[in-house]
């Protein structure tokens, strides 16, 4: 844990079976795509990082924008899924740093339960936006989009 910061990593890879040409098998574990979940309500978190470890991302849970921007000092997601409306930094803040001084391109949903526009979260560099309350399903069909976009070559 880098820095002492408040983190909460959750793992889960699931693995996949292969067959040998000798008809046997063996179970080889697959690399489970990595997200920065970003959001300041303790029992969101904790519920969105426990469905999407379930479905096989690892994931790691920061408490606010300051916390998630720390957190890519260790690692470089795969996907950020963020909320719009935190203390300390905000999800705007959050974008406008990630994309300008870390200049990474990593996918990016915003969610979000305040008034922020789908244009304003979009124009300020996510990749998608999602408002709560949501659907779970919706929210796992956009984490598989972004992830097959961050994928792609």
């Amino acid at each position: 844990m880098s820095g002492g910061l408040p983190r909460a990593w959750v793992q889960y890879t699931e693995g996949y079976t292969t067959s040998s040409a000798d008809g046997g098998s063996e179970t080889v574990a697959a690399k489970a795509q990595r997200i920065l979940l970003v959001e300041d309500e303790d029992d969101i978190r904790a519920a969105l990082a426990t469905l999407l470890a379930d479905e096989g991302y690892e994931v790691l849970a920061a408490p606010d924008g300051f916390d998630g921007l720390a957190a890519l000092d260790g690692i470089e997601p795969d996907i950020i899924i963020l909320d719009w409306r935190m203390p300390v930094i905000d999800g705007g803040r959050f974008i406008r740093a990630l994309r300008d001084e870390w200049k990474l391109p990593t996918p990016v949903l915003v969610i979000t339960a305040g008034r922020a526009s789908r244009e304003e979260a979009l124009g300020t560099g996510a990749d998608d936006f999602l408002a709560k309350p949501f659907d779970l399903d919706d929210l796992l069909a956009k984490v598989r989009a972004l992830s097959a976009r961050a994928r792609a070559p």
